[in-house]
């Protein structure tokens, strides 16, 4: 995901099956293509983050800087993650949660019955959401965190796109053309 810091606004994600500096350039190519580069690209340690870093942003005009590593309040973006992860795979009747201990018995029966039509060739039987509909869901689900009041730091009541709007980063360069990102 790609979070406009300022506003907590999320103006880029990208859902894959594993992170990769590719799955981040595609998180990044929509922020690109709607809002230009930013100024500072705030970017994780880990290698694929540190790749995109130091191999791309440069080539795109944008100064990376690297966050605290191992400390998770540096990064804001996890925070947003976890409070997806709470208010929305909860509503899936096969969420299991973050700790085994924890999960229902429903869950763990639906798990079992989820394996066994896997392996039978029939995961159209399977109560999980597909891929699909969780992106979907998932893409509804941001859109409504964007638009939705923060309490937040900062935040006094407004939303990410509504901050984002009432401060506009005055150095803001325009939206890269499709073409340009193809280089």
């Amino acid at each position: 995901g790609v979070m406009d810091m300022r506003s907590r606004k999320m103006v880029g994600f990208a859902f894959t099956v594993e992170g990769s500096s590719m799955s981040i350039l595609t998180a990044m190519r929509p922020a690109l293509l709607s809002y230009g580069p930013p100024e500072i690209f705030y970017v994780d340690n880990g290698g694929d983050s540190r790749k995109v870093g130091r191999a791309i942003c440069p080539l795109i005009g944008i100064q990376p800087q690297f966050c605290m590593p191992y400390h998770g309040q540096s990064k804001p973006i996890e925070r947003q993650w976890r409070t997806m992860k709470e208010q929305l795979e909860a509503l899936f009747a096969t969420y299991t949660g973050g700790k085994p201990e924890l999960r229902p018995d429903a869950t763990v029966v639906e798990m079992a019955r989820h394996r066994k039509l896997l392996k039978l060739g029939a995961p159209q039987l399977s109560n999980h959401p597909s891929a699909s509909y969780f992106i979907r869901i998932a893409a509804a689900w941001i859109d409504q965190y964007n638009s939705t009041p923060h309490n937040g730091r900062g935040m006094d009541g407004r939303s990410p796109n509504e901050i984002f709007q009432e401060c506009p980063n005055p150095a803001q360069r325009p939206p890269f053309e499709p073409a340009e990102l193809v280089k």
